[in-house]
């Protein structure tokens, strides 16, 4: 996706199918190609079945702010549960983006997500960070890396992700990603694809991340315990709506690990605040 998207899907009150860190592939709906960029308000609501357990639901509050000089600050809350197990955390998210003398964008981005909760009432913490840095290769490529330092119950450790995206069009990107961890317990190897369709209508987002990875990536219950070497696969689809005073997004997302499958619905509405008129990048 475009330097300045990729800020945007930092902002902890994004409209995703589960929390907004590391925990998993599905992104939030993308804005229109050349779109001038908004300071926001999204409000989320989420619901989580799973075929071992019972399910669970979740809600954010996130707040984006456009600053003068290519900067983004945002601020969020989310909580969320899942069978015996219920988290909280808040979040603080900056971005800045510079345009080199060739013309090209380059976007530096910090995350920082900190909270708690308890797994059949044990208590454990919740923090992640996270780094990245994204740049665009021509008018339609554009590469990112992004590191994110886990620490949720009894996971803990580095995962670094590598992407690249591609503009078909100006109605179709493509973005594609790996990520592997390098260090602590997380044992993780994703790969993920995502394309999304900007129509003047509606927007439509679908795709896919296969391969392994710990329950705290996959949004899977803190306290879960897998087999190591278990696989993953998700695959996951959107459609968003311009409203007279907003947008509506609606994600549908199916998880399948170690033999359960978990099935989830993601309902948001993105409140503009301020719109300002910004030239093309």
């Amino acid at each position: 996706m475009r330097v300045w998207l990729a800020m945007l899907g930092i902002c902890a009150a994004s409209a995703l199918a589960a929390p907004a860190h590391a925990q998993s592939e599905v992104p939030q709906a993308a804005p229109q190609p050349e779109a001038p960029i908004a300071d926001r308000l999204t409000l989320t609501a989420n619901g989580s079945t799973l075929s071992a357990a019972s399910g669970g639901y979740g809600e954010s509050l996130g707040w984006l702010r456009s600053l003068h000089g290519g900067g983004m600050v945002g601020l969020g809350v989310q909580q969320q549960t899942l069978a015996d197990a219920r988290w909280t955390f808040a979040s603080v998210n900056g971005a800045l983006t510079r345009k080199s003398a060739a013309g090209r964008t380059r976007s530096f981005s910090a995350e920082i997500y900190r909270g708690s909760g308890e797994d059949t009432g044990r208590p454990f913490d919740y923090a992640v960070t996270a780094l990245g840095v994204a740049g665009a290769v021509t008018d339609r490529l554009s590469l990112r890396f992004e590191t994110r330092e886990i620490d949720i119950d009894t996971t803990h450790g580095n995962l670094p992700k590598l992407g690249l995206s591609f503009l078909w069009n100006t109605h179709f990107l493509t973005d594609v990603a790996y990520a592997k961890s390098v260090s602590g317990n997380l044992g993780t190897e994703l790969v993920s694809t995502r394309t999304d369709y900007f129509g003047e209508r509606f927007r439509l987002l679908f795709g896919a991340a296969f391969g392994e990875a710990a329950p705290s990536v996959l949004n899977l219950q803190p306290g879960l315990a897998l087999p190591e070497g278990t696989s993953s696969r998700q695959f996951f689809v959107g459609v968003s709506k311009p409203l007279e005073r907003g947008e509506l997004l609606a994600v549908a997302d199916q998880l399948y690990v170690s033999g359960s499958e978990r099935a989830t619905l993601t309902i948001s509405y993105m409140i503009p605040l301020r719109r300002e008129q910004r030239s093309k990048q």
